[in-house]
């Protein structure tokens, strides 16, 4: 009997917005290793634009400071999609504007972006990307084709054998299929740490 299983958790709706593509040409290459970087928003200077590459699934870390009372982080997908944004609070006390986020996003390339808010305000910023990788068993790619995020598409396991997986910002289920050889009971061992889940057979 051949069975598959999916995991999947509710995430927001993604945002519709894109980033222009003069903006994908301008953007600077940047590491995921905690490395420094900085800038600033002017009024000539409205958005600054990056890029990195994730080599697997996993997640990363911004720590970003800023000199604007109000500021938009970003991230888009590789097809200039918007997947992420945060416009963190101003603390009086420091008199800087913050941030320390933690994003789970599938292997590929991606856009980060520091635009001006709406509410306007210019100065200057720095930020640092670290990542640390989900170590999948399978590996997820903005690719729909080479993700198993399809029933078509399971990744094929064994049973009594342990696998690693990760839920990204960008994707929403991992499906996996296994084969009984006969009737029998089938026992679930899983930790997570998404506070909201769904396990499902098929």
């Amino acid at each position: 009997m051949l069975c598959a299983i999916f995991v999947c958790f509710m995430t927001a709706p993604f945002f519709k917005e894109t980033v222009s593509a003069a903006g994908i040409e301008s953007s600077i290459p940047i590491s995921t290793d905690g490395s420094n970087h900085g800038g600033m928003i002017t009024d000539d200077i409205e958005a600054n634009y990056y890029r990195f590459t994730l080599p697997s699934s996993g997640r990363v870390t911004l720590t970003a400071i800023a000199d604007m009372q109000k500021v938009y982080y970003r991230i888009y997908d590789e097809n200039g999609n918007r997947i992420w944004s945060i416009e963190p609070e101003w603390n009086g006390t420091t008199r800087k504007n913050s941030a320390i986020e933690t994003i789970d996003l599938v292997k590929g390339i991606y856009y980060f972006t520091v635009e001006r808010h709406w509410w306007g305000g210019t100065g200057d910023y720095s930020f640092k990307l670290n990542f640390t990788s989900s170590d999948e068993s399978f590996v997820d790619t903005q690719n729909e084709a080479e993700s198993n995020n399809t029933i078509e598409l399971a990744s094929n396991i064994l049973l009594d054998t342990s696998y690693k997986g990760q839920m990204a910002l960008n994707e929403s289920k991992d499906f996996y299929k296994f084969v009984l050889d006969s009737s029998g009971r089938v026992k679930l061992i899983a930790n997570i740490e998404i506070c909201v889940i769904n396990y499902r057979i098929y």
